[in-house]
């Protein structure tokens, strides 16, 4: 299962993942996956080149929130569910990064 997921910062992410327990704390404190059956992909906040201006420098529109994708090799339980729900978007408008 795939999940687009936009948090307000990484904070709130790292929390989310820690609160699933589909994220633990390595040894050096950073939150990482839980398992081999959860691959995180951490985005951040995300830059799209709108257009360009006459002197044919970019015009940039930016999403300031954090950004990431997960993929769960397992089934999630009803709680990750609903844990992640308030989080997930469609990644299809504007195209963000996904799993190919």
């Amino acid at each position: 299962m795939d999940y687009c997921l936009k948090n307000k910062d990484q904070a709130e992410f790292d929390g989310l993942m820690l609160l699933t327990g589909l994220g633990v704390e390595d040894e050096d404190g950073n939150v990482v996956p839980a398992s081999h059956e959860v691959l995180i992909d951490r985005i951040g906040p995300i830059t799209i080149v709108t257009g360009y201006t006459e002197a044919d420098e970019p015009i940039t529109l930016t999403y300031p929130e954090y950004y990431a994708n997960l993929r769960l090799l397992i089934e999630p339980t009803e709680e990750q569910i609903e844990a992640l729900a308030p989080f997930a978007i469609d990644p299809s408008a504007p195209q963000y990064r996904t799993w190919a």
